[in-house]
């Protein structure tokens, strides 16, 4: 969760950055003594940037936003199976291991089709 917030921060540092870079391209065109001035020259770009920059940065975030979904996906999917076979484990245990009765009184059909439907 927190490269989801850092990528939406980084994503509206990087608007006030470009709104800056448009604000001072305006300001050069309508100035004729002043170059266009440098990306990276610009208050609002504290660290320096060009565009090419911050492009890479925001794929960087949202290349390890997805490698960690990826990660959580796969924990949350071992963690499922892991369940899903202990819990199979602990039935069938619990049916080898009942008395006759049990068997008496539900049908075989009933026991598989409660295997079938917890796996």
């Amino acid at each position: 969760q927190v490269f989801y917030s850092a990528t939406d921060v980084w994503l509206k540092e990087w608007v006030n950055i470009e709104e800056a870079n448009s604000a001072a391209v305006v300001a050069a065109r309508n100035s004729s003594d002043m170059p266009s001035p440098d990306f990276t020259a610009l208050p609002n770009n504290v660290f320096h940037l060009t565009r090419e920059q911050c492009v890479m940065m925001y794929a960087a975030l949202i290349v390890t936003c997805a490698v960690f979904t990826w990660n959580k996906l796969v924990v949350f999917y071992n963690t499922c199976i892991r369940a899903s076979a202990r819990l199979h484990d602990h039935m069938f245990r619990g049916v080898t291991n009942a008395p006759m009765w049990f068997f008496h009184h539900n049908p075989s059909g009933r026991i598989l089709n409660r295997f079938s439907k917890d796996i």
